[in-house]
This record gives structure tokens, sequence and C-alpha cells, in this order.
């Protein structure tokens, strides 16, 4: 089985949560035999679409309109849905009830004609449906995270001190400054984090008792609050906003959510490659 990946961008050039879950996914595909050819959005070819039995549609802000229509008229493609690329804002959260107007979806046919739309959480299925009327929508009820990760996890030293964390980022969409607003309002004591090792991160995050995390967007799951969480962090955030709440298992924490999201990404993996097959 040959399947065409295609993304903006993958792990070894930024460290997002979609090219985390992008790298997860080949790594367990290839794994299981699967022929995997990578490809940049904005350089994929006609000639590479057909040559393959299935094409896997990540981010694609750089895919052009012609290479959209093409794939929609021409392919077994399947989206996977990472940041909500069916708004203009991408960001459906700006809308009340998340009823977005009309004349600010995008990309209709495309995510119409796909043969599934996989997205991470319940609350990003309702909300695809909920506008767009689509029939093709599957929730994996979860990030991808691989069994390394897990492991260290379930390893790290999870001993508090008193102070909360909130992550430097430069990205306004993570809400860095109402994250400082929330901490002065409240006299939280706080300190500043961030690495570019992931488990370094870990390691850092572990050691305080609280996160403190206020998007300006609907998180599609939320890695950075699903990892508070299993390393025993309480976390001060805008629930309606992470779409890992809108989980059933959205109140565990610590060694009983990591078993469950570690059967969450089993089975999402399973799926895909059923899906693939």
């Amino acid at each position: 089985m040959s399947v065409l990946f295609i993304a903006d961008f993958y792990n070894d050039q930024i460290n997002g949560g979609g090219e985390n879950n992008d790298a997860v996914l080949i790594q367990d595909l290839e794994s299981r035999g699967v022929d995997i050819e990578r490809c940049y959005s904005n350089q994929v070819t006609r000639e590479q679409i057909d040559s393959h039995d299935s094409i896997l549609v990540s981010n694609f802000i750089l895919l052009s309109d012609q290479s959209k229509t093409y794939l929609a008229n021409n392919a077994n493609y399947i989206i996977y849905e990472h940041d909500h690329k069916y708004v203009s804002t991408r960001d459906p959260s700006k809308f009340p009830n998340f009823k977005i107007p009309q004349d600010r979806l995008v990309n209709i046919e495309f995510y119409q004609r796909a043969k599934k739309v996989v997205v991470l959480s319940q609350i990003c299925k309702d909300v695809l449906e909920y506008n767009l009327g689509l029939t093709n929508v599957h929730s994996i009820g979860s990030s991808l995270w691989s069994a390394k990760k897990f492991s260290f996890l379930k390893s790290v030293s999870k001993e508090k001190h008193q102070n909360v964390a909130i992550v430097q980022s430069g990205n306004p969409t993570k809400g860095t400054p109402a994250a400082v607003q929330f901490c002065n309002d409240r006299d939280l004591a706080f300190e500043f984090i961030g690495s570019n090792d992931q488990y370094e991160f870990l390691e850092n995050l572990a050691q305080f008792r609280a996160l403190v995390f206020i998007p300006q967007v609907l998180e599609t799951f939320c890695r950075l609050v699903a990892e508070a969480k299993m390393l025993e962090c309480n976390v001060y955030t805008n629930p309606k906003l992470i779409g890992m709440m809108s989980e059933p298992f959205a109140t565990q924490s610590g060694d009983e959510l990591i078993e469950t999201l570690e059967g969450q990404v089993g089975n999402a993996l399973e799926y895909f490659y059923k899906l693939l097959k």
C-alpha cells in the first residue's frame, strides 16, 4: 500500500501539535509496512497524486486551489484536520455558538469530497457537521503520542512546588498575555516555561502545581492541557475552547488519563490503517 502524505510542514521543521501528531501517525503506518511518500503541500504534483493508492492531507494552508480541485475530482483522500481550515478566520469560536456565517466558510467542496475528515475531538466534529452539513467526519477523540512519550510521562518526577506555569509563546493564539493577566488578577505567583526539547519541556512542566493556559482560539484537542493533566498539574483554562474537554474522560488526570489516552491513540492508529486499506 502506498500513501502520499501531504502537509505544509513536518516536525523536523516546526515543533507544533499538528506536526507532532503527523510524526506519530507516519511512524506507525511505516511500522505496518505502508509505503509513505512525504510531500510538502506547495510542491505536490498531479503525477504524485495519481501514483498512490491513498492520499492523507494534513495541514494544507499552502496547498493551491488547483491541487485541491484535482484531489477533489480525482483522488481517494483523507483530511486529517488539525486547525479549522474550513473557516476564513481559522477559528470558529469568533462566532456565537460556533455558527459560522456562510461567507466565512472556505474549502467546502474539499471537505465534502474527502473519503473521511478525521478530527481530534467531539466538539470539532460537532462544529464541522453543524456548519458544513458533513456526513463524513470521524473523531478519534485524542491527539497522538508515541509509546516512548507515554513511557516518559509515566516515569518523570511529579514532585510539585507552589508556583504555576505559563508557557512563554509569541503566538497570539496561545494567550500568554491573558494568562499573565489571569495570574496577576488572582495574585498567583507564576513562572514562564519553554523549551524546544519536548522531553525537557515536560520535565519542567511536571514540577509545577498548575498550568495557566488561556487560548484565544478553539484548540482542536490541546496537547498542552492533556500533558499537564497527565503530569498531575491542575489546569486553569477556558474549557469551552479546549477540544479535550468535550471528551468523556476530561476529568481524568495522572496515570488514569495516561492509560485512557494510550487506548485512544491505539484505537486511532488502527482506525487510520484500516481506513487507508
